[in-house]
């Protein structure tokens, strides 16, 4: 008796706590919204921001060259700069001589050449405007613009060595105007003598070189320029760059360095230097270069 009574009860409670819970699960389904799950991939990609893309503006590359003339440069050596000139690629071509000599260049260029100035002309088949300034500004690019700038020192420092003045007498700075200059910018100088970075005291094979200090190249370099020769050609003894010579009688040979390409904003790749006529004394300087 006492077993089934026990029984009775047990099953009473059972009953009664599963109707309990019943209730409780049901209320709560009631009270509780339920969930409603959203695609992932749809609802996330709408709540990004995305990224505002500015403009792209394009790498642009150039090669330009520098040919210093030699002096009294023959009808045939010109003929022969003009001829490679035309049908090489080059967006921008320096000229540096007597005026004489530009002014056939210019004229067997036609319509594909600036003159800065009595002594230097520019050949180019890009547009470009001269600022009165002597700037040319070249657009190589709808959005890219290129300012050309040429600088000659005459007579440099090498034709008053060869005129008898002494060494230590030709450090005086001389007194040339840097131009004004902004954005890429390509500055083609003769500047008549060495940079100070080719010279220094244990520079091998070089007899008469001294600890001197060149001031011309150090008066471009604080205004903010740089050496385009230096940046792709990083020892000034196995690379000088030679781009004048002169031969004394008894076959003694003097080399440097005296005319250079200097960069703002432009980003020089590789340059090179050409011989313009054998024993011509002068070198071209070919480079090229990319405007980030």
């Amino acid at each position: 008796m006492k077993v089934a009574l026990k029984t009775i009860v047990l099953t009473l409670l059972v009953v009664t706590l599963s109707g309990c819970m019943t209730y409780r699960y049901e209320r709560a389904e009631t009270l509780i919204p339920p969930i409603v799950e959203e695609p992932f991939i749809e609802t996330r990609l709408v709540q990004i921001d995305h990224p505002q893309i500015a403009e792209e503006l394009p790498f642009v590359t150039f090669k330009a060259l520098f040919i210093p003339l030699p002096e009294e440069p023959s009808l045939a050596l010109l003929n022969d700069l003009v001829a490679g000139v035309s049908a090489a690629s080059y967006e921008v071509v320096a000229f540096i001589g007597e005026e004489e000599s530009i002014t056939y260049l210019e004229k067997e260029f036609e319509g594909g050449s600036q003159r800065l100035a009595e002594r230097q002309l520019v050949v180019t088949p890009h547009k470009g405007v001269l600022d009165g300034r002597g700037k040319l500004l070249l657009n190589l690019h709808p959005k890219t613009q290129l300012t050309v700038a040429l600088l000659e020192i005459s007579p440099g420092a090498y034709e008053r060595l060869i005129a008898g003045a002494d060494l230590e007498d030709l450090t005086q700075k001389d007194n040339f105007a840097l131009p004004q200059l902004g954005g890429p910018t390509l500055l083609f100088a003769s500047l008549g003598e060495p940079s100070s970075e080719d010279w220094f005291e244990t520079a091998e094979g070089h007899l008469y070189r001294t600890k001197t200090s060149w001031p011309n190249s150090d008066a471009l370099r604080e205004a903010g320029f740089f050496d385009t020769w230096r940046l792709t050609h990083y020892s000034a003894l196995s690379d000088p760059g030679v781009t004048w010579e002169y031969h004394y009688e008894d076959e003694l040979v003097i080399s440097e360095r005296i005319d250079y390409l200097y960069v703002q904003g432009v980003v020089p790749l590789e340059s090179h230097t050409y011989e313009i006529a054998p024993k011509g004394g002068r070198f071209a300087i070919e480079a090229s270069f990319i405007i980030p």
